[in-house]
């Protein structure tokens, strides 16, 4: 539509040369090419899509243009223009899907015919019309059917006008202009074909032939790394189908990332990098933002072209179970082989812990990016013939395991003034699990104990009624262990296998309904617990953002009213402006009530009430003694004031109160515009203290001074970037304490550890922490990494060399219980007093 209005706009200051009433009949003359366009493209949107709203929008837009053509022109000149109107129709349905075939033979009938169409309008009307007239004279009058004359309106010329004798023929396309008039209306057309294309998702790929496999490869390469994406399909892509996916980069590029899905997480990944004189690649698959794990759903088979040399490498191979997975909403998704798709890159510039294994770990990317690929120009013939004809013979692998991390045992500090809560013992060790995977200090009186390892990222922990322990594996599903009364685990099985859940759970007061959620829904089970099984799955809620970088929805039940389901949803991205406006659905935690769940669940944005809206990630939510909600906030990355670079140590993480869950709490916590002080030395244009809020970039409208007239301020501030994502108050709720999940935002690196944060009950009888917000000591050390420079955030990677904290639970024996969510060898530990 946008182009049509240009080329109107177009049409009406080109008037040199060009009598009014010659302007007047072209614009009806392009009215009618537009709405031929416009029809078109709204066909072609309904072939590409399907969608019926799309078509019916076009086509009647396209009529209104024709039938204001038709209105202006002369009823003479029908003939051309139903031949124009049927050219550019052609062009606007058939040229888009044969440039999308990429072969040539599609594309060389579709231009054929749309000259043929030309000519044979143009030819027709030379022929048919004979009326000419004066310039002084009225369209009217040129009119052979008098009986449309009150169709037709009287065109006024400038009687000062010079006389000029005109035809029909030349007063559709001026004397000595027809050329001119043909290349506009034409170049008008491609233009409008563009857009169309562009609209549709233009594909960035070429079709390159390989001579050593004889593949004619769909390829894109990217402008700025070199890196090329090549994709060859068979000619039948019914799901499932295989694909044969080349990928070559520059040497330094030490790996390279190819996304089927066109995302980080929830698709398969061909995760590919030198190997010697070879290379290797890998199937992967994240469920969360952390290093993706290897992915059973597919496999690779080398094919002829994998080498490397002095300044590339390249990996060709077959994918089996690429184009096909179960997505977040735990459906089957299938790429259409026959249209456009998007693909994504990433590249890391650090060499891999093993070449040589296809399950060796890598560090975080060094930068990512997307491209429009043509699905169907991949198709190839003779498809599984030249994959057999060019099977390669693996590189040398070590069979799949984990990577290889350092056994080392927990020793005790004496450092740290911690006073944990009266505990059942702690054990010495427990049978079957194994060796600590990382070195981990603890504060004086305190222990902590391997309970299980070998785990796919532990998240959150839930104890039912029977003293069983529950654990989210994000990815992989919820698995069920039994425990002895020394706190080790006795027997181990999966509960439940469901790849999309990756955080959140919960129990019923009465322990027989469990829930858990994933990115985009949250559910309900029926539970034994003695029995560890499971009833029919009901869908609870529905409708949270699917995407975005914050993925977990977490969850608890209101300790002072059953039917009460609390869900924390965090925003899309770092700044997410539009979570000013609660409406939104994000960066909200919301309450549900679960004893009038409606039939498919609750629409998590319109349904529900508030208990606060403005948390950027309030990932860990808990109750205290008194039946009140407080959470811990991840907060900003990249953050700068007026300009200038602050983020290292600004802003603050937070803990909040959002207090009595059984009402509405409709208080804005500050997010998108405010947060808090940590360094204040790091501002220079106005004295700050710990704990102030602050916003980026002051205006008159927002400001540090509309902060504090509008926001509810934290309760306490944190180490920026500490990514707290977890708390639970101790029985008197003398103590939260915080898991601290670990930076990637900041240098030296921070986080990776358990605090403890002390509270006590005001005269009021309300908990309150003991130190003030202007502290930056409120927090203390209870367990963690002897070096926190080793650790890596967003992995962690082989690098790391640290366990990293995620979820917490206590036991019926006041046992504190905490994961360390590492993608391929996670943990559960036990911590008490020694």
């Amino acid at each position: 539509m946008a182009d049509a209005l240009v080329l109107l706009a177009l049409a009406l200051l080109d008037r040199e040369g060009v009598d009014e009433e010659v302007e007047l009949s072209s614009l009806g003359n392009i009215a009618l090419i537009l709405g031929a366009l416009t029809a078109g493209g709204g066909i072609t949107g309904y072939v590409r899509t399907g969608s019926v709203p799309s078509i019916a929008a076009g086509c009647t837009v396209g009529l209104l243009y024709i039938l204001g053509g038709f209105r202006v022109n002369n009823r003479a000149a029908y003939g051309i223009e139903l031949a124009l109107a049927a050219s550019v129709l052609l062009a606007g349905s058939s040229i888009p899907r044969a440039i999308k075939s990429g072969k040539p033979l599609p594309i060389g009938l579709s231009i054929l015919a749309t000259f043929g169409l030309w000519t044979f309008g143009n030819a027709f009307m030379t022929k048919r019309t004979s009326c000419h007239y004066t310039q002084a004279e009225t369209y009217r009058e040129c009119s052979k059917d008098q009986s449309d004359k009150a169709m037709i309106p009287q065109v006024v010329t400038d009687a000062k006008s010079e006389s000029k004798d005109w035809s029909i023929e030349s007063l559709v396309y001026p004397q000595n202009s027809f050329s001119m008039r043909y290349n506009q209306v034409l170049g008008s057309a491609a233009a409008l074909v563009g857009y169309a294309l562009a609209q549709e998702g233009e594909a960035q790929s070429t079709i390159v032939y390989d001579e050593e496999t004889k593949i004619s490869y769909s390829s894109y390469t990217e402008p700025e790394t070199g890196m090329t994406f090549g994709v060859a399909l068979p000619t039948n892509v019914t799901d499932p189908y295989d694909a044969i996916i080349r990928v070559t980069a520059p040497i330094a590029n030490q790996w390279v990332g190819f996304s089927w899905g066109g995302n980080m997480v929830w698709n398969p990944l061909s995760v590919a990098w030198p190997n010697g004189q070879s290379g290797t690649i890998s199937a992967r698959f994240a469920f969360g933002i952390g290093l993706p794990l290897g992915y059973d759903g597919a496999e690779h088979v080398y094919l002829k072209g994998t080498e490397t040399n002095t300044t590339h490498w390249t990996v060709n191979a077959l994918c089996k179970g690429c184009t096909g997975w179960q997505n977040n909403e735990d459906t089957r998704y299938s790429l259409d082989g026959t249209g456009t798709t998007e693909f994504a890159w990433a590249y890391g510039v650090s060499a891999v812990e093993d070449p040589a294994r296809n399950d060796s770990a890598f560090n975080v990317h060094q930068a990512w990016g997307k491209w429009i690929h043509n699905m169907d120009a991949a198709r190839i013939e003779d498809f599984d013939s030249l994959v057999h004809t060019n099977l390669l013979t693996a590189p040398t692998a070590s069979p799949s395991a984990d990577p290889t991390t350092v056994m080392t045992s927990v020793v005790s500090a004496t450092s740290g003034t911690a006073k944990p809560a009266a505990t059942a013992a702690i054990p010495a060790s427990c049978p079957g699990a194994g060796s600590p995977a990382f070195q981990g200090n603890l504060a004086a009186g305190w222990k902590a104990t391997k309970v299980a390892g070998g785990m796919t990222s532990p998240r959150s922990i839930q104890f039912d009624s029977a003293g069983n322990m529950l654990v989210v594996q994000s990815g992989k599903g919820i698995s069920y262990h039994k425990m002895g009364a020394d706190g080790c685990v006795t027997s181990t099985k999966m509960l439940i296998s469901q790849n999309n859940l990756n955080h959140g759970i919960a129990m019923s007061h009465d322990g027989k309904t469990l829930y858990a959620s994933s990115m985009t829904q949250a559910y309900s089970w029926p539970y034994d617990a003695a029995a560890g099984t499971l009833g029919t799955r009901t869908t609870v809620i529905t409708g949270m953002y699917n995407g975005g970088s914050h993925l977990t929805r977490t969850l608890a039940i209101a300790p002072q009213n059953p039917n009460l389901l609390v869900v924390s949803h965090g925003s899309n991205s770092n700044i997410d402006q539009a979570t000013s406006d609660p409406k939104t659905g994000r960066a909200i935690i919301k309450v549900f009530d679960l004893s009038s769940v409606p039939s498919g669940g609750y629409n998590y944005v319109s349904a529900g009430y508030n208990a606060g809206y403005g948390q950027r990630n309030e990932v860990g939510i808990c109750f205290d003694s008194n039946d009140m909600l407080w959470g811990v906030e991840n907060s900003g990355d990249e953050f700068k004031r007026n300009g200038k670079d602050i983020h290292n140590d600004n802003p603050g993480e937070k803990v909040h109160y959002m207090g009595d869950v059984t009402t509405p709490n409709n208080n804005w916590y500050g997010y998108p515009s405010c947060f808090t002080v940590w360094k204040p030395s790091d501002f220079s244009d106005k004295a700050f203290k710990v704990g102030d809020w602050f916003t980026q970039a002051p205006t008159s409208n927002m400001n540090d001074d509309t902060c504090v007239a509008r926001a509810t301020p934290p309760k306490i501030t944190l180490q920026p970037h500490s990514a707290p994502i977890d708390c639970k108050f101790d029985a008197n709720s003398s103590t939260m304490y915080i898991t601290y999940h670990g930076s990637w935002n900041r240098q030296p690196v921070t986080g990776f550890k358990l605090v403890a944060v002390d509270f006590a009950k005001g005269a009021d009888g309300m908990f309150e922490p003991v130190k003030p917000l202007t502290s930056t000591d409120a927090a203390r050390d209870i367990f963690f990494n002897p070096q926190v420079e080793r650790c890596q955030g967003n992995g962690p990677s082989f690098s790391s060399g640290c366990f990293r904290p995620a979820g917490l639970a206590w036991d019926g024996m006041g046992r504190l219980f905490m994961t360390s969510d590492t993608s391929s060898n996670g943990e559960i530990w036990v911590l008490g007093q020694s």
